[in-house]
């Protein structure tokens, strides 16, 4: 399966968690093959693989719907180049930001149609946020019949900034459209900081000289 994510620290990928565990809840036990930011994946294979697997605990894919706590932290054994992320916004600024309905900008390598295949680089929308939260640490964007998120978007980054800071929002969760037949399309998505344990978990991990190859459930 083809997801995305984003690169917040040379060490740490933060995506979805449906993109590293299967329908039992069990976290992978495999190789996630990770590109360089913003590599063409046609001509940059497999860069690096993850150390450590970092979910919410007992977190279970139910159905190809958005539900709720669906983040994942991988920790890469050694840095990965090529990040722009200055810091994770906070939840206090998110409200914010949807409050204001800024519009910010989303990020993947999921496909540009229904019926196409992932993209090879990844692709950029600018959408508004909307004050509405689906789940406790989510956030909401709007969408247009054809401008949205769709398969393989999945964990990629939603960045804004703030002054010269490029700032991670959180990352892509799923969206009712424009890939899906849908009355009302919108977009969600999860904070990172709104997800303190796992932060934690994935920075102390991250600072390791060395780390065995392992997946951990942690709340």
């Amino acid at each position: 399966a083809v997801c995305s994510g984003a690169l917040w620290t040379p060490r740490i990928v933060i995506t979805a968690g449906h993109c590293v565990t299967d329908m039992a809840g069990n976290v992978t036990n495999q190789p996630v093959q990770i590109s360089l930011p913003g590599a063409n994946v046609a001509l940059s294979p497999q860069v690096i693989a993850q150390s450590a697997t970092i979910t919410v605990n007992g977190w279970r894919r139910v159905g190809q719907l958005s539900q709720g706590d669906d983040i994942a932290f991988l920790v890469l054994p050694m840095d990965l180049p090529g990040g722009t992320i200055s810091r994770l916004a906070t939840v206090a600024e998110v409200q914010a930001f949807m409050n204001e309905r800024r519009v910010v900008s989303f990020f993947g390598y999921g496909r540009t149609t229904p019926t196409s295949g992932s993209s090879t680089v990844p692709n950029v929308i600018d959408q508004p946020l909307f004050p509405n939260q689906p789940w406790n640490g989510s956030f909401s964007a709007s969408q247009t019949s054809s401008s949205g998120i769709c398969a393989g978007d999945s964990g990629g980054p939603v960045l804004t900034q703030v002054g010269a800071e490029t700032v991670l929002i959180g990352i892509n969760s799923a969206a009712s459209g424009p890939c899906a037949r849908s009355f009302t399309p919108s977009m969600t998505g999860f904070i990172p900081t709104a997800f303190p344990d796992l932060v934690d978990r994935a920075t102390s991990l991250a600072a390791m000289a060395s780390l065995p190859q392992t997946s951990v459930s942690y709340r």
